[in-house]
Order: C-alpha cells, then sequence, then structure tokens
C-alpha cells in the first residue's frame, strides 16, 4: 500500500494482488486477463456468507478457550505434518500435539484437514477420518498433481 490510503484502500489493493498472482501467493503473476468486475461480484458474495463468521489472528489454543461452548464449530487447517518448512508461519512438532489436545477437550465440535500420513492417522485414530483426494495444478499448469488428505472430526 501507500502512504495515506485508508484501510479500504489497502484491502482493496490487497485483494487485486490476491487475485492477479499465481496461486494466490502474492508473490508470481500470470499473464492471463482477469475480470475484477467479477472477483468484486464474487467479493460481495462472499462479504454475505461471511456475515456472522469471526475470523482471528491468535495461537489457535487461545481462540478455542475463547470461543469454545457448545454448538460452537472450530475449523482447522494446520501446516500438513513433516511439510512445516513450507509455511511462512511456525510450527512444531509440540504444536501438532498441543492442538490434538485442545481439540480433544472442546465442548463444541472441530474439523480439521491435514495431509494423509501415518503420523496425523495414528494421532487422531479416535475420531472420524475421512480420506479425500484433492487437485493440485499449481506446480504444473500441464499435469495435475493429486493429493490425499485427511479429513477429521469429532462428530
Amino acid at each position: 500500500g501507500y502512504r495515506g490510503e485508508t484501510d479500504i484502500q489497502r484491502a482493496a489493493d490487497y485483494f487485486f494482488i490476491i487475485k492477479n498472482s499465481y496461486g494466490a501467493n502474492c508473490r508470481t503473476f500470470g499473464l492471463l486477463a482477469k475480470d475484477l468486475i467479477k472477483a468484486s461480484e464474487y467479493l460481495s458474495q462472499v462479504s454475505l456468507r461471511l456475515k456472522k463468521t469471526i475470523i482471528e489472528n491468535i495461537d489457535f489454543e487461545r481462540l478455542v478457550k475463547l470461543y469454545d461452548r457448545t454448538g460452537a464449530l472450530f475449523y482447522a487447517d494446520p501446516p500438513y505434518y513433516g511439510s512445516e518448512k513450507n509455511y511462512t508461519c511456525e510450527f512444531s512438532q509440540d504444536d501438532h500435539l498441543r492442538l490434538h489436545q485442545v481439540l480433544s477437550e472442546i465442548k463444541g465440535r472441530f474439523i480439521l484437514s491435514y495431509n494423509d500420513c501415518e503420523y496425523i492417522r495414528d494421532l487422531y485414530k479416535c475420531y472420524r477420518i475421512i480420506e479425500i483426494e484433492r487437485s493440485n495444478s499449481l506446480i504444473n499448469k500441464f499435469k495435475v498433481e493429486k493429493y490425499k488428505e485427511l479429513v477429521i472430526k469429532n462428530f
């Protein structure tokens, strides 16, 4: 952003960068034209959908303690086990264990997405584990890779 911009102008700049960067990574950019009118219509739909949603940027343990109650639903998408170095945030082996401990004590419900590996399967073996497969064409646009992931739930 530029000095003197309002929060809304900075948010608009950020949205523009996300929509035009490759894979929304804000570092590499494609050459295809983007329809920003369609993108702004999409943003309006997202705004309506998230109207009653709370998004925080705090440690997950603090967040759960703050909002946990019967009827609460938490969605967690931590850095994938064994791939932590690929993320901009720090997430240690202890954090994976701490997340498991925090989720095992909640009053509400959780949905958790993780990579499919034996460690995570074993750690969450007492919960409902759903195997899914997703496509990832970000690595090579001519060859679509398939990745196995886990969706883990306590309900």
